[in-house]
């Protein structure tokens, strides 16, 4: 079934900064974290066979083994490989470091589990997921800067290292053993960047860019990254753009769910700018 979508150019600010979230140890990554990645894809998979709905990624593309392989293998290449025990960072490549589309996704599954409900839309998690799409497969953060002098007072926790801005602190867990308390170190990217990505909104599902956006709000109260309970990664969004198939910017309409005449709602798209995306 195909359904027509609308797409939204956004832009966030990170009002604090953003802790890294990947092992910098290949052998870790590979043992533990793309484990757990593909074990979620097949408890996905197996639930999809009882519904017969189909599997997919962040981006919208349909599950498959294959694939699932291919991403896995890509991301293992873009993992830092360094000797000290317990630092995380962020995939990186040739062109600097980046996160992927799953993490602005798994905000907007948080966001819309914390809202519950939108006007007479019910389980609204349920609906993002089904209708929600980062098409962008590659989010850019700032390239590393090793030089910069850090000023504690205003990033405080924050160390620069010879790769770069890094957050250490202290981890206390209780144990058979009795309170434990492990340092650990994380990769930071600093308040004030701004990352940008494309959301693709299918119709028909209930879900409109005017409900998305309200969605991005939560992220002034937990946004992404590690800590972010401790209100690390939380974000503002300074660009909410309907755009073309082209990524031209197109007229703002009042038609479709709009709460107050500022507010950014689809407009309609001529037939040439519309995608069809398979989907059950």
């Amino acid at each position: 079934m195909s359904y027509e979508i609308d797409r939204v150019k956004v832009t966030i600010k990170l009002t604090n900064s953003l802790l890294g979230t990947i092992p910098k140890s290949r052998a870790v990554f590979s043992n533990f974290i793309a484990n757990k990645f593909q074990e979620a894809m097949e408890h996905d998979l197996k639930k999809a066979q009882k519904t017969g709905e189909k599997v997919l990624f962040a981006d919208g593309k349909e599950y498959t083994a294959e694939e699932l392989e291919k991403r896995i293998e890509e991301e293992k290449a873009s993992v830092q490989d360094i000797a000290e025990r317990g630092w995380t960072g962020f995939l990186t490549d040739a062109d600097g470091p980046f996160i992927l589309p799953h993490m602005i996704r798994g905000f907007l599954d948080s966001a819309a589990s914390a809202m519950k409900e939108y006007g007479q839309i019910k389980q609204l998690a349920s609906k993002v997921k089904k209708g929600v799409f980062v098409v962008t497969s590659k989010i850019r953060l700032p390239k590393v800067d090793k030089t910069m002098e850090i000023d504690p007072g205003e990033f405080p926790q924050i160390i620069q290292t010879e790769y770069g801005p890094a957050c250490e602190r202290a981890l206390r867990a209780a144990t058979a053993q009795g309170p434990r308390v492990t340092v650990t170190k994380s990769d930071v990217v600093l308040a004030g960047a701004k990352l940008e990505f494309e959301l693709h909104i299918l119709r028909n599902t209930q879900m409109t860019p005017a409900i998305v956006r309200e969605l991005l709000n939560y992220g002034r109260y937990q946004g992404l990254g590690q800590w972010r309970s401790g209100g690390w990664g939380s974000f503002e969004v300074i660009e909410y753009v309907l755009i073309d198939a082209k990524g031209n910017p197109i007229k703002e309409s009042k038609k479709r769910g709009a709460k107050n005449s500022g507010e950014l709602v689809a407009g309609t798209e001529d037939t040439e700018d519309v995608t069809a995306v398979d989907v059950d």
